[in-house]
């Protein structure tokens, strides 16, 4: 425990450090601060969840027959779904971007929570065979894109991979995903010859165990760029559903009627284009605006809503609109599920780094707020003495830069 403490208060010092010097960083740090948290006692996902669709279903299956917790069996639904429609060369017209939807999600839940079950489950219920293999080099990475572009990437122990990718051993398949989530065109010489993958894309569902994420990766890459392309999803126990009630998760029933409503999904004729209509780019607006706040920058905000209109598609196809237009009903959904993903990103870094880091601003803040009452100058020295936490000038220099971001101008600039 010490030992842990010792690291986590490292960490806490070293993103001070990071976010002082990267604007980015900064803005993205008191996002995640300053995001509540929420208190309904219902099931949260209920929000983004359509009657009657298969999204329901699935969601039913999971509450009634297991006590797994049902973003698990949810955010798979949805994953599946994307990589159905990724596969057949559907994106979104968006401002003139072309959008497709490669959702990259990580899920995050205790160690026996049922992650690898209520994939494989919804997986199997859904009649879907193959996705995309393992790959632990980047050659290896590039020949699988190579047979299966456009399909999905299902990975457990996500965390420990990537840690992988921050090492020399893992930089290749990093370099690669960068490269296929912006669709750069992807190349590598082989024994084979010229291996080339035009317009690469890849829907990627991620398990990994929430305690130990934070030995996997660190807040500055929490920050990152590369980091932020995931949406994340944290998955809690169910305290109304006790394992005691479930010795066996019998499904028996509900596979059949997951199967039927997604046949009836993927009898859908698929258009290649999908175009927004006036009301629909509205709608965007409106649950951007509602989701925003003087305290959560545009930087965040942007990213998160970005990722809503992969979303809106998913949702469109999921309540059987044929039509090759996305309507408002279509972002009402999505802007649901981009609320949940910010909810969990801000308790992602809470968990790991914020809890201690925010109690710190918080007496950086009070610090400087006694020094201009006072009439006294605000310096790093002071916040030295003032601050048990931190030890050192270029720490102080650090918090003083990101409480200026949030402090709305007042005198601790």
């Amino acid at each position: 425990m010490a030992r842990r403490r010792v690291e986590r208060s490292k960490n806490q010092m070293d993103l001070l450090a990071y976010a002082a010097e990267h604007k980015s960083a900064r803005d993205e740090l008191l996002a995640l601060l300053t995001i509540g948290k929420n208190d309904s006692a219902a099931w949260r996902g209920l929000i983004a969840t359509p009657p009657g669709s298969m999204l329901e279903t699935v969601v039913s299956c999971f509450k009634d027959r297991t006590n797994i917790p049902l973003e698990l069996p949810f955010f798979a639904a949805l994953s599946f779904i994307s990589s159905h429609l990724l596969e057949a060369g559907a994106y979104v017209d968006f401002a003139g971007q072309k959008v497709k939807p490669d959702l990259w999600t990580i899920l995050l839940a205790e160690s026996g929570a049922g992650k690898t079950f209520a994939t494989s489950s919804v997986k199997k219920a859904m009649g879907i065979e193959t996705t995309f293999p393992e790959c632990v080099s980047g050659a290896a990475f590039i020949e699988s894109m190579e047979d299966r572009n456009n399909s999905l990437w299902i990975r457990d122990e996500f965390g420990q991979f990537l840690k992988l990718l921050e090492t020399q051993q893992g930089a290749e398949i990093k370099d690669y995903l960068l490269r296929v989530f912006s669709g750069e065109t992807l190349e590598r010489k082989t024994k084979k010859g010229l291996v080339k993958v035009d317009d690469p894309a890849l829907a990627i569902l991620g398990m990994t165990v929430l305690d130990t994420f934070s030995d996997c990766i660190n807040a500055e890459s929490l920050l990152d760029g590369f980091a932020q392309r995931f949406s994340y999803v944290i998955a809690h126990k169910d305290e109304t559903r006790k394992m005691i009630d479930f010795p066996v998760f019998d499904l028996r029933g509900y596979r059949e009627r997951i199967r039927s409503e997604w046949d009836k999904i993927k009898n859908m004729d698929i258009h290649k284009a999908y175009s927004m209509d006036d009301d629909a780019m509205d709608a965007f607006k409106t649950s951007f605006r509602l989701l925003a706040t003087d305290d959560i920058p545009e930087s965040f905000f942007r990213r998160i809503m970005f990722k809503g209109v992969k979303y809106a598609l998913v949702y469109h196809i999921l309540n059987g609109n044929q039509s090759d237009t996305l309507t408002r009903q279509d972002f009402a959904w999505s802007g649901r599920v981009s609320w949940l993903h910010m909810r969990d990103a801000a308790e992602l870094l809470k968990c790991h780094v914020s809890s201690d880091l925010e109690r710190t601003l918080q007496n950086v803040e009070q610090v400087c707020e006694r020094l201009v009452a006072r009439n006294e100058r605000v310096t790093p020295r002071r916040i030295v003495q003032g601050v048990r936490a931190i030890k050192t000038v270029a720490e102080a220099k650090a918090a003083l830069a990101i409480v200026a971001e949030g402090w709305n101008d007042r005198a601790c600039a």
